[in-house]
């Protein structure tokens, strides 16, 4: 699971899953997804809503992916489709800021923090030169029975289209 963050983080890619291409041609990497019920309602009139697989998130404007998003819980488990994750799945998704950002310094991508607090005692690491987002919440034992300290949310980031 780490590894594919950090690939996602470094490059702006998951796999072969990229800003701007079509929703068939992510299907046809991943399989079919789970649409929004904003979608199912709406049709193709529905832009900016995400199809989900698993812990993977693709929001689609004019039939292209213009954001990815990986979600991770303290305490849940993270799981992708097979093509993306040769390791199989589904994997324990709990991740401290200390892990990620020893594992982004291990694989040479620079980041800046945001450490100032922001709604919900959240934080925010930026990815240099992809800008791909992660963010952090910090719980207490008693949000989720897990340490106190701050745990990944996702990893995501948003493309323009034209």
């Amino acid at each position: 699971m780490m590894d594919l963050l950090i690939e996602f983080a470094g490059t702006g890619r998951v796999g072969p899953i990229h800003g701007g291409m079509t929703l068939a041609a992510a299907s046809a990497v991943l399989g079919p997804g789970h649409p929004h019920p904003a979608i199912r309602l709406l049709g193709g009139k529905a832009d900016g809503y995400p199809y989900r697989w698993d812990s993977l998130y693709l929001d689609v404007i004019r039939d292209r992916v213009s954001s990815i998003k990986l979600e991770t819980w303290p305490g849940h488990t993270f799981s992708v489709p097979s093509p993306l994750t040769p390791k199989g799945g589904p994997h324990e998704s709990t991740v401290t800021k200390h892990e990620f950002r020893a594992a982004l310094d291990d694989a040479h991508v620079g980041y800046s923090i945001e450490e100032p607090y922001l709604i919900d005692r959240q934080s925010v690491i930026r990815v240099a030169g992809t800008a791909v987002t992660a963010l952090f919440s910090r719980f207490d034992e008693k949000n989720l029975g897990v340490r106190p300290g701050d745990y990944l949310l996702s990893v995501s980031k948003n493309f323009e289209i034209p």
